[in-house]
């Protein structure tokens, strides 16, 4: 007898304490105020043990795989699964584990993980990668792109190309990030070397090179480009 009398009033009940690799049967009888009735029994031994199911992303939801966001917002990224025993995930920005990274929280269930990017800047533009595995079967990855609306980041390879009397050539590379829109117009300053601030040459220039005239000789240069989408 596994139950008490009186102890199981609907037609569910868990058995504890059985042990593994050992086949069982069960029969259920009913009991009412004249007695216990003839019972139901399995026509099939049973076996404790754990479920085995081999990790797989949850396809059965639609998963988003593009997230537009401008500068400033949080971002969430919730990515359901399946698998028993319950996988273990692993989130990757490129090829770097930001699993323990502060930067990012991570919240993980049984069935569902969730990646949150607070307060996204245009350095959190790029593809995040989910992996989970339960040692059944293979890894599973899906990944998403994330796409920050904000300026771009600094050019790059600012070099003096030519120098004559009074005149000088900039030429320089776009910025790696261009904040998730075309870059539109570069901005170009210089700095009396003797000075701390900068002032305009050009806040015109949609080439990646720029011939600064009429300086004065006598004087040294620093020089800034500074480029501009549509997001500023």
């Amino acid at each position: 007898v596994v139950s008490s009398k009186g102890e199981v009033r609907t037609t569910e009940y868990v058995v504890s304490h059985l042990k593994p690799g050992i086949n069982y049967f069960f029969r259920v009888s009913a009991v009412n105020c004249a007695g216990k009735g003839e019972p139901i029994e399995m026509a099939e031994p049973v076996q404790a043990k754990d479920i085995i199911e081999e990790a797989e992303i949850d396809l059965d939801v639609v998963l988003r795989t593009q997230y537009t966001v401008k500068a400033g917002q949080d971002v969430e990224i919730m990515i359901p699964f399946k698998g028993r025993p319950a996988p273990n995930v692993t989130w990757r920005k490129g090829e770097k584990n930001i699993s323990s990274d502060p930067k990012y929280n991570i919240h993980n269930t049984e069935s569902s993980t969730l990646l949150t990017i607070p307060q996204v800047t245009r350095d959190d533009s790029g593809r995040y990668v989910l992996q989970i595995e339960n040692g059944v079967g293979e890894p599973k990855s899906s990944f998403v792109n994330v796409k920050v609306l904000d300026t771009p980041g600094a050019c790059q390879k600012l070099q003096i190309k030519n120098v004559t009397r009074g005149n000088v050539t900039l030429s320089w590379e776009p910025p790696l990030i261009n904040g998730g829109a075309e870059i539109t117009n570069y901005v170009i300053e210089k700095r009396d070397a003797t000075k701390r601030a900068y002032s305009s040459v050009t806040t015109k220039c949609s080439n990646t090179t720029f011939k600064v005239t009429d300086l004065s000789e006598k004087t040294s240069f620093f020089f800034r480009v500074l480029a501009e989408n549509e997001n500023g």
